[in-house]
């Protein structure tokens, strides 16, 4: 019997939701099940599920007594990966990909004859060296590891 996935119809909902009541905190605070239960329409016993799918790699957890609160649990932090997995940050592979957009759209809509022409071979040299390659770069870039100049 194959495990349910969860991510899209739980997990990611919970996550999206998280990360924008942070930014919209100024990433001030805590976050709780029930703001998270508001947000998405979802039960609170299912943020909890989702936010303990989650924890320690996209959430920080804790839990507090809290007089009353069934679900006292709090959302004390996001990681870089939730920002990532929502989009708020680009992942090294979407940043190729938008990057070889760009150019392509670029080229296309140029005007001027020699600015089209050395945006199009840009374009075609990036998308034609593979994307595998383009993301290692891009990573790499990113990362630091190609020094500082």
């Amino acid at each position: 019997m194959a495990v349910r996935s969860t991510w899209f119809d739980r997990d990611l909902p919970a996550l999206e939701a998280v990360v924008t009541i942070f930014e919209e905190e100024g990433g001030q605070g805590v976050v709780t099940v029930r703001q998270i239960a508001e947000r998405t329409g979802m039960d609170p016993q299912q943020v909890f599920s989702a936010l303990l799918a989650m924890k320690d790699v996209y959430v920080g957890l804790r839990q507090v007594m809290a007089g009353g609160d069934p679900n006292p649990q709090m959302v004390t932090r996001v990681a870089p990966l939730a920002r990532i997995a929502t989009g708020q940050w680009p992942s090294p592979e979407s940043f190729a990909d938008r990057l070889v957009k760009a150019l392509e759209t670029a080229s296309e809509e140029a005007a001027d004859g020699s600015e089209k022409t050395r945006l199009r071979r840009a374009y075609e040299a990036l998308s034609g060296m593979g994307r595998d390659v383009l993301v290692s770069v891009v990573s790499a870039a990113a990362s630091g590891a190609l020094g500082h100049h």
